[in-house]
């Protein structure tokens, strides 16, 4: 149940992906720290997912594999449940076309332990082609924790960002929900976050991305 000593959930919203999420679940499975739960929410697939993942849970995984599947509505919609049904103290969105390295959930555990309640934590994002990261796309210099609406507003950001929220203050800003609308931008909920629900950045990159349609 919420509030348990999971430390964080890893969140992916998956529709018929069942031809990417082995790579991401092989990512996991490689974690040097395992104090987490993986939380999948299928949007209505018909690839086969369902089955994958359940089999995943039913072979004995060194963390909680839980599944939840919905009508199709859109990752919003998924986001807001998976906010809702996530165990853990921090919370993730990893796509299903993403996956992370090793070292990804130790260092969030090593950062988590200076936050204050209701702050979470800000990376950056390496494409999968990326195997640095360029230093002036990222925060300038000193820059110790912002405000979601800062990232772009203020400071210019251009890169793409892994969030780990407080799981308490995710919750008090879900997406808006529209009847009919299968998409919701990110900024109709994150960028009503405001102090004391700051985010603390740090340039660790632990978090490899690749869009597909």
């Amino acid at each position: 149940m919420p509030g348990s000593d999971i430390l964080l959930t890893i969140f992916t919203p998956a529709y018929n992906r069942a031809h990417t999420l082995p790579r991401l679940h092989d990512s996991l499975l490689s974690q040097t720290d395992v104090g987490f739960e993986w939380l999948i929410v299928d949007d209505g697939s018909v690839d086969g997912t369902g089955d994958l993942v359940r089999g995943w849970a039913e072979d004995g995984s060194p963390f909680p594999v839980r599944y939840l599947r919905q009508e199709n509505a859109g990752k919003h919609v998924a986001h807001n449940r998976g906010a809702r049904e996530a165990h853990g103290r921090l919370f993730m969105c990893v796509d299903s076309d993403d996956w992370l390295e090793p070292d990804a959930v130790a260092t969030i555990r090593r950062d988590a332990m200076a936050l204050d309640a209701g702050a979470g934590l800000m990376y950056p994002k390496l494409f999968n082609a990326q195997t640095t990261l360029d230093a002036s796309a990222w925060f300038p210099s000193g820059t110790a924790e912002v405000e979601l609406a800062d990232m772009r507003m203020r400071y210019g950001l251009v890169i793409e960002t892994a969030i780990v929220f407080d799981a308490v203050a995710l919750r008090r800003h879900p997406f808006p929900v529209v009847r009919g609308e299968r998409y919701m931008p990110e900024g109709s909920a994150y960028y009503d976050f405001r102090a004391p629900e700051v985010f603390h950045v740090h340039p660790d990159c632990f978090y490899r991305c690749e869009y597909l349609e």
